[in-house]
């Protein structure tokens, strides 16, 4: 009965394991101070491409100095780790935000090709004192990757961003899925039916 019970967990998590869809989303959601972006110019968090078929790349960003009324920001995507040279950008946009914008603001990497384990640089910027962003200090909650603080890496640190996948991760066939499933059983109803036998025998 206990090798029947084994089987059995064996054949679903084979199952599981063949179904289960990776999205490839990094969410680093922790935070418990915040810096003024242009102060600590220029400032990032780096991360560890998972698959080549990324989406966007964002930080969570709050208003600072709301009497400035600025409500342009810049984003870009770099290559390497804290390289916030021009020949390392891969692209970037500004962003016309809300007055007092309090949120994520996602910039659109869809169109660049990223190479799976490959290190990359968000970057973030703005040339007044009205916006700045969070970050988690003295845990490294996030571990493929750092905060980028004033052009210098803190290794024990990492900003408040997240990673979306693409449009094209791909997904496991369902059908294969369920054929692996029915071979699974098939196997274990092998395996049970000749030790059935060989208990009869004895």
């Amino acid at each position: 009965m206990r090798n029947r019970t084994l089987l059995i967990l064996l054949a679903l998590s084979a199952f599981l394991a063949a179904v289960n869809c990776n999205a490839l989303t990094i969410l680093q959601n922790q935070f418990d101070r915040a810096n003024q972006v242009l102060s600590f110019s220029p400032s990032g968090q780096s991360f560890l491409a998972a698959d080549s078929d990324i989406g966007e790349v964002g930080f969570f960003i709050h208003p600072m100095n709301q009497h400035i009324n600025d409500l342009t920001l810049s984003m870009s995507i770099y290559s390497g780790s804290g390289d916030f040279s021009e020949s390392a950008r891969l692209g970037t946009e500004e962003f016309t935000l809300p007055d007092r914008y309090l949120g994520w603001i996602d910039l659109n990497v869809s169109n660049i090709a990223f190479t799976t384990g490959n290190t990359y640089t968000i970057g973030i910027s703005n040339d007044t004192a009205q916006w700045g962003y969070y970050l988690q200090d003295d845990s490294n909650p996030y571990s493929g990757g750092t905060a980028w603080i004033g052009g210098t890496a803190h290794q024990d640190q990492d900003l408040r961003f997240r990673v979306n996948p693409g449009t094209n991760v791909a997904v496991p066939d369902l059908s294969s899925s369920l054929l692996l499933l029915c071979t699974s059983l098939f196997g274990l109803f092998c395996v049970l039916r000749k030790s059935r036998r060989i208990k009869e025998s004895i």
